[in-house]
């Protein structure tokens, strides 16, 4: 699971590299439309890894399924935007998505960590 979770991750940051929006002088790497990008990402992903906690105690797949929700957002946003004809997609878009995609997991662990601490309960070993 830890290898499609990292997997996806590196197909998203590729696609935003390669992307034929990547190399726009008018899509800077910075902005308001970057942050929000960031942000809505890590916030799906966030949201998706914390309906999972609630049903299964299996990391890899709060993982899995937080990530796979994560960067679909993201990258179903940008297919819109390419296929739409007054659309603009953005390699640097997508980056902006993997960042928060990975934020978004990385805060999610990290919360199931200090939730399970203050119900005074061990730490999930060999979950993964």
């Amino acid at each position: 699971m830890r290898r499609g979770v990292a997997l996806g991750l590196a197909l998203l940051l590729s696609a935003s590299l390669l992307a034929p929006g990547a190399a726009r002088a008018d899509d800077p790497w910075w902005g308001r439309d970057k942050a929000l990008h960031l942000s809505l990402s890590a916030a799906i992903t966030l949201g998706a890894y914390g309906v999972v906690a609630l049903v299964d105690e299996r990391e890899p797949l709060r993982f899995g399924v937080a990530a796979a929700i994560g960067a679909g957002a993201g990258l179903g946003k940008e297919l819109v935007d390419a296929l739409r004809e007054d659309g603009d997609p953005s390699g640097r878009d997508l980056f902006w998505d993997a960042v928060g995609v990975a934020s978004g997991l990385l805060f999610g662990w990290l919360l199931g960590i200090v939730v399970r601490a203050a119900r005074g309960e061990p730490p999930l070993v060999g979950s993964w």
